[in-house]
């Protein structure tokens, strides 16, 4: 499996942060036609992919719940935590002691998508990973990888790199 690298390298992540209505989105993920795919936890054994409207409902609830309160938009918070892949020919699926289960395992780096952490501290609105306030889209992608083709002796910068081009909509 590859390594690669992000907070590991010292490196950081690249971000762009970002909150769309869902119709927008629906068009944005829909232009660039990848794959979205869970990349952070176990999924039935039969998973393959999430399919683009699924994930739009998904991402429809999350916005209502972070209307509602910081409680509320724990809930679907795991739902809108997804990886942008343009195809599925890197994953592998490792089987979890749970057969109904099974992990993806990726040869490279793909583009995460997940819920913003906010904090306020009164006076200004920041990023905190301590904060239970959740309020729009975080993309990212590891500032360094390294490959296990390289025997991980060489760190790769992906600041030039654009693993998904967006396309006018």
């Amino acid at each position: 499996m590859s390594y690669f690298g992000g907070l590991g390298a010292g490196k950081g992540w690249l971000g762009y942060k970002f909150l769309i209505g869902p119709e927008v989105l629906r068009r944005v993920l829909a232009s660039t036609n990848p794959f979205l795919i869970v990349t952070n936890g176990r999924v039935p054994a039969d998973y393959k992919f999430t399919p683009l409207e699924e994930y739009v409902e998904a991402y429809e609830r999350y916005l209502q719940a972070i209307l509602e309160t910081a409680e509320a938009a724990e809930n679907p918070f795991s739902e809108i935590r997804i990886g942008l892949a343009a195809s599925l020919d890197k994953f592998s699926w490792e089987p979890c002691p749970d057969k109904r289960y099974k992990l993806a395992e990726t040869e490279e780096p793909v583009v995460n998508l997940s819920p913003l952490m906010l904090h306020y501290d009164g006076k200004q609105l920041s990023t905190n990973v301590f904060s239970n306030l959740y309020f729009g889209l975080e993309m990212t992608f590891p500032r360094v990888i390294s490959l296990s083709r390289d025997k991980h002796e060489i760190l790769y910068e992906t600041e030039n790199s654009r693993p998904i081009r967006f396309s006018k909509i």
